[in-house]
């Protein structure tokens, strides 16, 4: 199993998965924040499993997957749960299938604006491809960050921040 914090990007410690868990809502209708309450009650309940272990990260991550896969586009928690999602998958090995969901979180961040996040999320997945021998998507993702990168909605420490983790040779 790998280390989730490999990735450079985006890494949740320890006290950055309690408070995740803690952020539990009732009710069953979408709420004001735009998050459905059942989902977020399954997404807590994977999380814990995932920060006690009892069951190992496999069967977080297989419990995990059902919220970050029917979580709608217009959910505030989407990208979130993507990137956990990522981050179990890329400690348990599978490389493509996390790279896949960071692509989706990547896409997911930037339709809502969320032009740093999108290209930090895309120079991971792009990491991640590079990593399994796939140059051409590590070229591809880094081309999607570099774009990123010339948004407005990024101040320059930002964009240095973005421009530092690409490989000059993507």
């Amino acid at each position: 199993m790998r280390p989730l914090h490999r990735l450079g990007g985006w890494t949740l410690p320890a006290c950055g998965l309690a408070m995740l868990m803690a952020q539990g809502i009732a009710g069953q209708d979408v709420d004001k924040q735009g998050t459905d309450p059942d989902l977020d009650r399954q997404h807590d309940a994977a999380m814990a499993h995932y920060a006690s272990f009892d069951g190992g990260l496999e069967e977080a991550a297989w419990r995990h997957a059902r919220v970050a896969v029917l979580r709608s586009e217009d959910d505030s928690r989407r990208f979130e749960c993507l990137l956990q999602q990522a981050q179990m998958l890329d400690a348990l090995g599978h490389t493509e299938a996390s790279r896949l969901y960071l692509e989706e979180a990547g896409r997911q961040a930037e339709a809502t604006g969320d032009m740093y996040g999108a290209a930090m999320t895309f120079v991971d997945a792009a990491i991640l491809a590079q990593e399994s021998g796939d140059g051409w998507s590590a070229r591809e993702l880094a081309a999607k960050a570099r774009t990123l990168v010339s948004s407005p909605n990024l101040d320059i420490n930002q964009r240095a921040a973005i421009l530092k983790r690409l490989d000059p040779d993507w």
